[in-house]
């Protein structure tokens, strides 16, 4: 760790995390120790389900997301694949319509779900957008943008055809045993 003051490296002992703190040998500042709770990421490793896309329409229209990132469309390349839906003869869902990031917070040991319209193509910022639009709660998304899908919206494909995600949850008792900590000597030490 650092000194707050004088941010010279300090190796810490055993006895300064059983003290709760420990003092620079350079400036003499006393350095508090936090410790702080965060979960490893291999908890994504093997998980059953990683939520589900649901046509609040039509119940039996479920689509089970998978780890990492899902394109989602009517083509059979994608990973999840919706039914083609239409109105009056047309279908406004395109073959690669969105793509929906799952990622991993490791702070509050949730999953977090990232939306952007079209697909990513390699790993660049270069988009191919859907023909018709992605919507969130009415706001379309714009070209590279992606957003983290907020609780209970609506995801709207195509301007006709409306999904609401029903996030997973992950038990408290798998979480627990993920549990992990970290000694840092200031709030401020942790980043996201």
């Amino acid at each position: 760790m650092n000194c707050q003051k004088c941010k010279q490296p300090i190796i810490i002992q055993p006895k300064h995390k059983s003290a709760g703190e420990f003092k620079c040998y350079k400036c003499g500042h006393v350095n508090k120790i936090v410790q702080t709770i965060y979960y490893d990421e291999s908890i994504m490793n093997g998980m059953s389900t990683y939520g589900v896309l649901v046509n609040p329409k039509q119940a039996q229209q479920r689509y089970t997301l998978t780890s990492k990132t899902n394109i989602i469309g009517r083509s059979s390349t994608c990973n999840v694949v919706v039914d083609r839906i239409e109105h009056d003869g047309k279908c406004y869902i395109s073959g690669r319509h969105c793509t929906i990031k799952v990622e991993f917070d490791i702070w509050k040991g949730t999953l977090r779900y990232k939306i952007s319209d079209g697909e990513f193509l390699g790993d660049s910022n270069n988009v191919k957008p859907s023909t018709n639009g992605t919507y969130i709660n009415d706001y379309k998304l714009q070209n590279s943008e992606v957003i983290d899908i907020p609780d209970k919206c609506i995801i709207n494909l195509g301007g006709a055809d409306d999904f609401i995600l029903e996030p997973y949850i992950i038990p408290p008792s798998t979480l627990e045993t993920y549990k992990k900590s970290i000694d840092c000597n200031t709030e401020n030490d942790i980043t996201e």
